[in-house]
């Protein structure tokens, strides 16, 4: 065994557990980035959406409108409604260029709710058009809609 003064063993503790430290919180460096991010994570299973007054369900592997929307009588096809939901689950948003005022989302010109799989509550996404871009709100933030467009988000 090194034969090493007090002094050094008190230095060489502190160094250990300041490396481990670091080494337990590796995952956490770095995450603060401001590029795009996808609204919902990879793998969430979306179980049924709002989208303004109509509702979207899972009906095993397909998609119908509910028979309580408004939009029941219009036969929209499954396959549209499942490019809708895939539409979702790959939409990213990034920080806006400009300050927005969070302010607007309280007369959205759409609302968005999401059940997804595990989580008692939907999650809902207030949708504002303004001076030509998108916004959405995303755990109470205001965040600027890249892809896809506005459209593809709301209609089939």
């Amino acid at each position: 065994m090194a034969r090493l003064s007090q002094k050094a063993w008190n230095n060489v503790i502190i160094f250990s557990m300041l490396i481990m430290i670091t080494v337990l919180n590796l995952d956490r460096f770095g995450s603060e980035d401001d590029g795009p991010q996808t609204i919902l994570d990879n793998g969430e299973i979306v179980l049924s959406m709002q989208v303004d007054l109509n509702i979207i369900e899972r009906v095993g592997q397909s998609w119908r409108i509910s028979p309580k929307s408004p939009a029941y009588s219009e036969n929209v096809p499954a396959e549209s409604l499942a490019i809708l939901v895939q539409n979702w689950q790959r939409a990213i948003v990034k920080e806006p260029l400009e300050p927005f005022d969070i302010t607007m989302f309280e007369r959205p010109n759409h609302v968005v709710a999401i059940w997804l799989a595990g989580e008692q509550q939907s999650r809902v996404y207030p949708i504002v058009r303004f001076q030509d871009s998108v916004y959405i709100k995303v755990n109470n933030e205001a965040k600027l809609l890249d892809f896809p467009n506005l459209s593809q988000l709301v209609s089939w």
